[in-house]
C-alpha cells in the first residue's frame, strides 16, 4: 500500500474493506471552481487544465464586457466574468492562442465534472460548475445555458455540456475499472 494511505486504513475502523469492488455504492466530486478542461468527443482533454490562478487570459481582459452587457450578466447570472481568473477568459485565450487544440473542443468542463465523466462517460456539467461560467442563466425556470449571453462571449454553445447534478453510471468499462457497481450515482 502506498504509505499515506496506510494511516488512513490503521486509524479507520474498516478502511481496510472500503473500496472493494462491489461496495461503492455512490461517489461524490467536489473541487476548487473555474478549472477549465477542454476535452474531445472521447471526453480526453485536448490540453492540460488550466486552474483558476492561470493569468494568461490577462491580455484578453482589457477587451471585457462593455457596461451595457455587464448589465446583461447580471440581471441572468447575478455575477459577471470581470477577472482574467475567469474560465471564460481562459477559454477564450485557448482560442485564440491554440486554435489546433481550441478546434479538437467538444466540450468545456470543470474539474470535478471531468473527473465525473471520466468514471461515467457522462459528459456533463452541474449547476455549480455551470454558475462560475457567466453563461449559466440562473433566474427562477431558466436554470440553463444561455444563448444570449454565449453570442456576447463568442462562446460556441455546442461546448457546454448538459446540465446535471449527478450521473448514473453508463460506460461498464469506466465504472468497472473504478470499482464501482452498475447503477451507483455520481453526485456532484
Amino acid at each position: 500500500m502506498v504509505a499515506g494511505h496506510v494511516r488512513y486504513y490503521q486509524t479507520c475502523p474498516g478502511g481496510d474493506e472500503s473500496g472493494r469492488r462491489g461496495h461503492i455504492k455512490a461517489v461524490s466530486f467536489c473541487s476548487q471552481m473555474q478549472c477549465l478542461v477542454l476535452v474531445d468527443e472521447e471526453g480526453e482533454p485536448v490540453r492540460r487544465a488550466m486552474s483558476y490562478m492561470d493569468n494568461r487570459a490577462s491580455s484578453l481582459f482589457g477587451k471585457g464586457p462593455a457596461l451595457l452587457h455587464l448589465l446583461t450578466w447580471l440581471r441572468l447570472t447575478k455575477a459577471a466574468p470581470v477577472s482574467a481568473k475567469d474560465p471564460l477568459w481562459r477559454y477564450k485565450w485557448v482560442e485564440k492562442h491554440e486554435p489546433d487544440c481550441f478546434a479538437r473542443v467538444h466540450k468545456w468542463l470543470d474539474a470535478k465534472d471531468y473527473f465525473a465523466c471520466r468514471l461515467t462517460g457522462e459528459v456533463t456539467m452541474t449547476e455549480g460548475s455551470g454558475f462560475p461560467t457567466f453563461l449559466y442563466d440562473v433566474r427562477p425556470g431558466k436554470h440553463d445555458w444561455s444563448e444570449k449571453l454565449c453570442r456576447l462571449a463568442g462562446v460556441k454553445m455546442d461546448h457546454l455540456p448538459a446540465s446535471s447534478m449527478r450521473w448514473a453510471c453508463s460506460r461498464e468499462r469506466k465504472y468497472t475499472a473504478a470499482g464501482v457497481t452498475p447503477n451507483s450515482l455520481v453526485w456532484g
